[in-house]
């Protein structure tokens, strides 16, 4: 593992982790090649390894990172050609990664790697957010991790295996903006396996003046770095998420819209619903939380609304997640 406390790097690293860990090599394979199958599809498959299921699997692998890869871009610009861009990206395998919620012990090894990772791309270690200063490490990875993936034995015909989930932030000053991305997926360890694991890339991308990050560079000359990663989001921050819920038809989505809101509001006063609308078969929430929750609380919220609304015997969820957080 090396740098990293919780993730596995790179095609030797992660894919070897996964073989090694995986009780059910060809059922982890099957996953790593329904997300490869992309770059297959463009004719960049290979068969030399298609009868060796372990060397398929690195194969495969590397093919799935780049997808990952492709799909965590953050594609926007600077609006100022005065700004400086910095970037860090790392793809690899989460190791028993968990939602990032209030009711839950803090993953310090995954909040460590995220800090890392804000190092490399030039980021604070805070960020002044209406006149709170904020733990960028934290709220990064609140908002990175806001979702656990499908199970790869829940997945629908035809559906993409691969969550992508977005934060953007800005400071009161405005001379720094921090943007992550991050794309993953669940990898199938086996119903004997302790262990669980998520593949996954994350780009994050700091916009700031030549001002801000020189006077960022300065406090190191006269400050110690505290990466214990044990502060918490300053209190006084509130989280907004936008949620999507995908019923079964768009009837369905359309009859849920006041009858979600009306229980919402009844179990979660002090939660906000700001957008509830649907667009065909899915239904778009914008909830702002209050103080102290996380996006994986706003999300455990409406799930357990909709499993409320839920017939008894309607065992089967619609798929809930989080695609965009932001900071009130």
């Amino acid at each position: 593992m090396g740098f990293w406390g919780s993730l596995w790097e790179g095609v030797k690293e992660g894919a070897k982790w996964v073989a090694d860990h995986s009780g059910d090599i060809l059922k982890a394979g099957t996953a790593i090649a329904k997300v490869a199958g992309g770059l297959a599809a463009e004719g960049k498959g290979t068969i030399a390894f298609a009868n060796d299921p372990v060397w398929k699997l690195y194969d495969d692998y590397e093919k799935a990172s780049q997808v990952l890869l492709n799909k965590a871009e953050i594609t926007t610009s600077p609006t100022n050609r005065q700004e400086v861009v910095k970037t860090g990206k790392v793809c690899g395998v989460w190791w028993n990664p968990t939602p990032f919620a209030s009711n839950k012990p803090l993953n310090f090894n995954m909040k460590r790697d995220i800090s890392k990772l804000l190092k490399a791309s030039a980021a604070p270690a805070q960020i002044l957010h209406k006149g709170t200063w904020l733990d960028t490490a934290q709220v990064v990875s609140e908002a990175m991790f806001a979702n656990s993936p499908t199970l790869f034995a829940d997945l629908l015909d035809g559906e993409d295996p691969v969550q992508v989930t977005s934060f953007v932030i800005r400071n009161d000053t405005g001379d720094c903006q921090i943007e992550a991305k991050h794309a993953y997926y669940d990898v199938p360890l086996g119903s004997t396996n302790e262990n669980n694991a998520w593949h996954g890339a994350i780009h994050a991308k700091t916009t700031a003046s030549e001002k801000f990050l020189q006077a960022e560079a300065a406090k190191f000359s006269r400050a110690l770095i505290n990466d214990d990663g044990n502060e918490p989001v300053t209190p006084g921050a509130s989280w907004t998420s936008t949620i999507n819920v995908d019923w079964i038809d768009r009837e369905t989505a359309e009859q849920n819209l006041k009858k979600f809101e009306t229980e919402f509001k009844k179990r979660f006063p002090e939660y906000t619903v700001k957008t509830n609308s649907s667009t065909g078969y899915e239904q778009l929430l914008q909830i702002a939380g209050p103080v102290g929750a996380t996006p994986a609380d706003i999300r455990s919220a409406v799930t357990d609304t909709i499993k409320g609304m839920l017939p008894p015997q309607n065992e089967a969820l619609p798929s809930i997640n989080v695609t965009l957080s932001t900071l009130n």
